[in-house]
């Protein structure tokens, strides 16, 4: 599949009531714009953004949330991630080999993912498409991104070196499946999961 021909994805359910949807999509602009606003997510990154996004009711705010943790990725706000990742965030990968033939396979808690994240010295993250679903109070988001991303320093134990992880995130494309919830009026990434490598043909 071209980047192009991207379709987004749907959760099936034998019953939908829409007077339990939160906000429908008319409401989606206002949404976002105050969202945005709360957390310093300005409209002109929304607009370099470009990729396309299927985001159904209600997962408005994780959505900008989203992409507010990406921007702080690339401003080293990491009091952005300690506020939006949940208390017991995990995060966790499908195996994935570097250039150097070392294997990935991470889990980790939300204070040893910060850390590593203290470790990345640059970070360019353009998303290829975003889509957003949301059942109750759990919103899940599927993401296709490609990455470009330099580290440095130790990564710490069972990690590729920084060489090594810096070959692996040179225009890698990845896809990610997370998880949000709203915890004290805030969304918070609950799960991150990166479920691999993206072949374009």
């Amino acid at each position: 599949m071209h980047a192009g021909e991207y379709t987004g994805w749907r959760l099936a359910t034998t019953q939908f009531n829409p007077s339990e949807s939160l906000m429908d999509r008319r409401s989606f602009v206002t949404v976002m714009a105050t969202a945005a606003a709360a957390i310093g997510f300005t409209a002109e990154a929304f607009a370099a953004a470009g990729a396309p996004e299927d985001v159904g009711p209600g997962c408005e705010g994780a959505v900008v949330a989203l992409k507010g943790w990406i921007n702080a990725l690339a401003k080293k706000d990491f009091d952005f991630l300690e506020q939006h990742l949940a208390s017991d965030f995990v995060f966790t990968t499908t195996p994935l080999k570097t250039p150097h033939g070392t294997v990935i396979a991470e889990q980790k808690g939300k204070k040893d993912f910060i850390e590593q994240d203290r470790h990345v010295y640059r970070s360019d993250i353009h998303f290829m498409g975003v889509t957003a679903r949301r059942m109750g109070d759990l919103v899940m988001t599927l993401v296709f991104a490609q990455i470009n991303e330099e580290f440095r320093g130790d990564l710490g134990p069972q990690m590729p070196t920084a060489a090594e992880m810096n070959a692996f995130a040179k225009g890698k494309k990845l896809g990610y499946a997370s998880g949000w919830r709203e915890i004290d009026g805030r969304w918070q990434c609950t799960s991150h999961h990166v479920l691999g490598e993206v072949n374009l043909a």
